[in-house]
């Protein structure tokens, strides 16, 4: 089961841009993959595939309101952004009549799919595969987002991004204000995290691996396994899996 080209979900009355790679849900797991703030269905390129290929598994990539081929967002989002798409996810997952899943995502992605799995029960996702999540605000995040935003207006970034994002400016100003989102919120509360989600993550999260690299220069050198902060109340609860790539 694979499309020519991306394919299209409606959850919400909004439009998501989305590939369906290998066998379907009906015939397999589906690995969901969740884009870094940047990114999309292309921005993964061939890897989703690959992955399918290895595994045996059926591929779900999509790309988030406001990136790639989806229809773009009214900005600037909230700062309870990655809880919303936390909740988009479930929609997502029924609309694509996804059985059973495996969560892999990258950066705000991952995060996402960690709020997930802490904040509501599930019987379709089976796992999670982490690159690169945050789960709280850090000042070498923030700053590194503002500079970035200088690089875009003196660059070819703006055309590079283009090539992935039909509404780019959307794309690249919803990351970038969302980051000083982040930034103001740093004197309250500085967890992507819902208060609620560690007592319950004992009972409701999956198997997990997180993979970072300590050379990653938007984020500290800290754990590994970032999301064991969400779960740091409840006694024995730590990610199957954490590693640290060069």
């Amino acid at each position: 089961m694979e499309a020519d080209g991306p394919t299209f979900l409606t959850v919400g009355g909004v439009r998501l841009e989305c590939r369906w790679i290998g066998p379907g849900p009906d015939e397999a797991p589906t690995i969901v993959f969740l884009h870094e703030g940047l990114g999309s269905v292309s921005t993964w390129r061939d890897f989703p595939m690959r992955l399918a290929e290895a595994t045996g598994c059926g591929a779900l990539v999509y790309s988030r309101a406001g990136y790639g081929r989806s229809e773009p967002v009214e900005l600037p989002r909230p700062v309870e952004f990655m809880h919303h798409e936390a909740k988009v996810l479930d929609d997502v997952l029924r609309a694509a009549s996804v059985r059973r899943a495996v969560l892999f995502g990258h950066s705000d992605g991952a995060s996402i799919a960690l709020i997930h799995a802490a904040s509501r029960p599930s019987d379709i996702v089976a796992g999670l595969v982490l690159e690169a999540p945050h789960v709280f605000v850090e000042n070498v995040s923030v700053d590194s987002i503002t500079r970035i935003g200088d690089v875009y207006r003196s660059t070819d970034l703006r055309e590079r991004l283009a090539r992935h994002h039909q509404h780019v400016d959307v794309a690249f100003g919803g990351w970038k204000a969302y980051g000083s989102i982040r930034s103001s919120a740093r004197g309250t509360s500085n967890t992507f995290c819902p208060p609620s989600a560690s007592p319950r993550w004992s009972s409701r999260v999956k198997p997990t691996s997180t993979a970072r690299g300590r050379r990653w220069k938007r984020s500290s050198a800290g754990p590994a396994d970032p999301s064991t902060c969400c779960a740091s109340r409840t006694a024995g609860t730590r990610p199957t899996c954490s590693i640290q790539v060069w």
